[in-house]
């Protein structure tokens, strides 16, 4: 028989990212969760926190380590977050060095990844908006 578990999802991306509702109604097609992971910068981060907070689902958060690190502190983190999750989901406009960074490790250490191309949401948010709707 096969046991069930529930997975921890890694939540990352951009730091301009602020739609919580969305990210919201993203996440709730996660469920069940075991755990989120995520790094612990503005944006997507701190969205997945409160996101957690609000649906009572473990957090666990990586901050960088920045004595004796130098510029790897935030590249150590990012390895821990993968390290750490069962998949991944990025909201990611294709440019940000860090998030891709993180994407890169995912794909070499084999996780499922899910990316939520971020310009999308904002070329539709504008859509929506010049409609009103």
């Amino acid at each position: 028989m096969l046991e069930y578990c529930e997975p921890r999802l890694a939540v990352i991306g951009n730091k301009e990212f602020s739609d919580y509702n969305f990210l919201r109604i993203l996440l709730d097609k996660f469920i069940p969760l075991a755990a989120i992971v995520s790094g612990g910068a503005a944006g997507t981060d701190s969205l997945a926190r409160k996101y957690s907070a609000d649906s009572n689902i473990a957090f666990k958060e990586f901050l960088p380590i920045h004595v004796g690190c130098g510029d790897d502190a935030k590249h150590r983190r990012d390895r821990l977050i993968v390290d750490n999750c069962d998949l991944i989901l990025a909201i990611w406009d294709g440019k940000c060095t860090g998030t891709k960074y993180t994407l890169e490790y995912g794909i070499k250490k084999g996780k499922p990844i899910a990316i939520i191309n971020l310009n999308k949401i904002r070329q539709v948010k504008s859509i929506l908006a010049e409609k009103k709707i």
